[in-house]
């Protein structure tokens, strides 16, 4: 039996943000790094963050505390990953004693709704967290598109805040009203340009091929 995660009270001064995300590897890939990088700076700011994910690798512990974050990994049956749906199931109880924080998901289903109005009503904030552009946009007037329109409407009432990557996807998203853009906020997606980018001279590209051992043709 695996005592509570989320803490009851925060010291004076701290923020709890409970961070629901299906993968989280301790790997330096995508979001683990990106947010070991800012952590230091965000907890300086009195931010600490509770990761729930999904427990793929049994060699991982399912809580562990690195210092920077709590991360707490739910088991899941067979191979895949658990729902964001399951994953707020299986922390449910533990979010209506826990300090109120800003709870943060990523995409959102319909199903998603009453149980993120529940958490709303446990005393937390919701934040809707889009990475991807919508995969279909029928025209609004069409049946498909209203209904499209309905469902993000009512998606995006069910939560306190939304961030995109860019104004496009914001726009996306919006659907041509302004209330629904005001509720976004832009975060671009970082990169380290200064490590990651193109190189044009082939000394470059020789020693950088032989450093990651790949062949030179």
């Amino acid at each position: 039996m695996i005592a509570d995660f989320l803490p009851r009270s925060m010291p004076e001064g701290r923020t709890p943000v409970y961070f629901f995300t299906r993968n989280y590897f301790p790997t330096l890939t995508g979001t683990t790094e990106r947010f070991r990088r800012y952590l230091p700076g965000v907890s300086a700011k009195g931010v600490d963050f509770y990761v729930i994910t999904s427990l793929t690798d049994p060699a991982l512990p399912e809580v562990e505390d690195t210092g920077l974050e709590r991360i707490r990994r739910i088991p899941v049956e067979g191979a895949g990953y658990t729902d964001t749906e399951e994953l707020l199931l299986s922390m449910l109880d533990e979010l209506k004693r826990a300090a109120p924080g800003t709870v943060q998901i990523f995409g959102f289903d319909p199903k998603l709704r009453p149980l993120v109005r529940r958490i709303r009503k446990f005393g937390h904030r919701v934040l809707l967290v889009r990475t991807m552009m919508p995969s279909f946009q029928p025209p609004l007037l069409s049946l498909r598109g209203i209904r499209r329109t309905l469902r993000t409407r009512l998606d995006s009432a069910s939560v306190d805040r939304i961030t995109a990557g860019t104004t496009v996807m914001r726009d996306a998203f919006s659907l041509g009203s302004e209330g629904l853009r005001r509720k976004y906020s832009i975060i671009p997606h970082g990169i380290d340009v200064q490590r990651f980018r193109p190189l044009d001279d082939e000394a470059g590209k020789a020693r950088l091929r032989q450093e990651l051992g790949l062949a030179t043709d």
